[in-house]
């Protein structure tokens, strides 16, 4: 059964330290309204996807809010030797996972879903299949990075990139940042 949390609920839930299987669970069991994320919800016009920054324990965790526009997708990357768990807010998703040069898996996730990602030798690539809908997930990594490797479909690493966020903490850091509604 999903209990209504709100975003403060599930930040206070990781801050203690909890098994991987504790925090799946929880955030399985988790139904964050959207009235809830909705303040943290920009998108760029400039991008495919926006990454918004909701809460930041350094060396600890973070929450990100990600919007993707229609039928739009991220490259092929890795977590930086963290673990992301991702629950789908709005929409579906599809992820494509990776493991040194071939592909793993192929999943698409529906609202409410969540999908645990470990930083072992993975890599992957997320869509939005929908060429109407916005879709949004809410993403947990522990610990915080702030670089990713982005690879070819072969596995070869192409770079190393800096990530950026649309917003921080409900605020938009640039002039195309449009709030969804």
């Amino acid at each position: 059964m999903n209990s209504k949390r709100s975003i403060e609920d599930v930040i206070e839930f990781v801050q203690v330290k909890r098994t991987n299987k504790e925090v799946h669970d929880f955030l399985k069991t988790s139904c964050i309204p959207k009235s809830e994320w909705s303040k943290y919800a920009f998108i760029r016009h400039s991008e495919s996807y926006s990454r918004n920054l909701i809460h930041d324990e350094p060396g600890k965790f973070c929450f990100i809010l990600i919007c993707w526009k229609p039928g739009h997708y991220n490259a092929i990357h890795d977590h930086n030797g963290s673990d992301c768990y991702f629950k789908v807010l709005q929409g579906r998703v599809r992820e494509k996972q990776f493991q040194k040069q071939s592909q793993k898996s192929d999943k698409d996730y529906d609202e409410e879903e969540v999908c645990y990602l470990e930083s072992l030798n993975l890599s992957h690539q997320m869509s939005n299949p929908d060429s109407e809908t916005t879709a949004v997930t809410l993403h947990l990594y522990i610990p915080p990075f702030d670089k990713c490797h982005i690879y070819d479909p072969n596995g070869q690493q192409i770079e190393e990139v800096v990530l950026r966020y649309a917003s921080e903490l409900g605020k938009p850091l640039y002039e195309d940042c449009q709030q969804l509604l």
